[in-house]
């Protein structure tokens, strides 16, 4: 999803750019940056920040975020360099830049996100989701209290997690909520990110199975399904295949994802597992015509209100997957979805 992100968009920078407002193009070339980092090309992401501050010097924001992807990949003092002569107010300003390159970095598997950064990578990261439930509570959708507790609990965490780590300030109290920032959609997306971050640099301290570790792990998984169906083996076929629509899913890709599926279900029409995945995946992905002609088939093999633990916990990662793969669930609250999407 994120290499196809970048070939459109460049597609339009370089194509159809007439009618489009100088600053706006050069948004979306610093925006091309922050995914370049995303998917772990930190060398492309400095190179094209290096481009843009030659060609704009008196803007801040590809000075910043290149100062941070060089602090992360492990060059401090070229990441010190980056800043000289950045006002300390002009920074404050510009802050958002600064977090999104340091989530990107993370998400990106820049070694010292988990090595060395994780106090500051909990901050951003605590901070975007700070943010995101306030946003729940300006919204109506949780009560004051909730908001306050949820926010002292993951804090607690945080903090226990990183305590006696050399993360300076970061770590010393939770960092107020940035209310300039938009709250929806964007935010959303935004705590996505940061829920990976925090996991990868604070609780798991591994890099998130995102960009080229997702590649090399599907190419792993597709050299098993090859030998699995030359071998004749279709259990251990179909398990691969739903488990290469798993990182379809993970990776954007949900008409793969949903081909996938449907190739175990015309293998194996008895198997509810692809049916489960499927009328999940079209529900959270918006597409209603498929999802309740698979959903209907579904009900033919289980009772909705008895699902089997083992196909909750699948479609509980499906719904995982697709949100890391970047659907929003606008259509969460649909009275159609399953309570499953919900919960998760």
């Amino acid at each position: 999803m994120i290499r196809q992100l970048c070939d459109e968009v460049r597609g339009i920078i370089t194509k159809d750019w007439s009618g489009t407002k100088a600053e706006e193009v050069e948004e979306l070339r610093l925006n091309l940056t922050i995914v370049d980092a995303e998917d772990g090309r930190f060398v492309d992401a400095l190179n094209a920040l290096d481009r843009l501050t030659d060609e704009r010097p008196w803007d801040p924001r590809p000075r910043i975020c290149a100062s941070v992807i060089s602090c992360f990949v492990g060059f401090p003092e070229v990441a010190k360099e980056y800043l000289v002569g950045i006002p300390d107010d002009i920074l404050e300003a510009n802050k958002v830049y600064h977090k999104r390159a340091v989530m990107a970095a993370t998400l990106g598997g820049a070694p010292c996100a988990i090595a060395g950064l994780e106090g500051l990578v909990a901050s951003m990261a605590f901070e975007s989701i700070n943010s995101a439930l306030e946003a729940k509570y300006l919204d109506g959708d949780i009560s004051l209290f909730t908001k306050v507790v949820l926010s002292a609990l993951l804090w607690g965490v945080v903090a226990n997690k990183l305590k006696g780590q050399a993360a300076g300030e970061a770590v010393a109290s939770p960092p107020r909520c940035d209310r300039k920032e938009p709250m929806f959609p964007v935010l959303k997306a935004t705590c996505v990110n940061a829920s990976q971050a925090l996991q990868s640099a604070v609780l798991l301290l591994a890099h998130p199975l995102s960009g080229e570790r997702l590649r090399v792990a599907r190419q792993a998984v597709e050299r098993d399904l090859a030998r699995a169906v030359e071998e004749g083996d279709g259990p251990a076929a179909a398990d691969l295949r739903l488990l290469l629509g798993l990182f379809a899913a993970r990776d954007g890709r949900f008409d793969d994802a949903l081909q996938l599926y449907a190739e175990v279900a015309r293998d194996d029409p008895a198997d509810p597992r692809p049916h489960a995945l499927k009328f999940i995946l079209c529900g959270v992905v918006g597409r209603w015509d498929d999802f309740h002609q698979w959903r209907a088939i579904y009900e033919r093999f289980v009772c909705l209100a008895h699902i089997p633990a083992e196909l909750l916990a699948l479609q509980d990662k499906v719904i995982i997957a697709a949100a890391l793969g970047g659907t929003l669930y606008e259509n969460v609250d649909d009275e159609s979805m399953p309570s499953s999407v919900k919960r998760v």
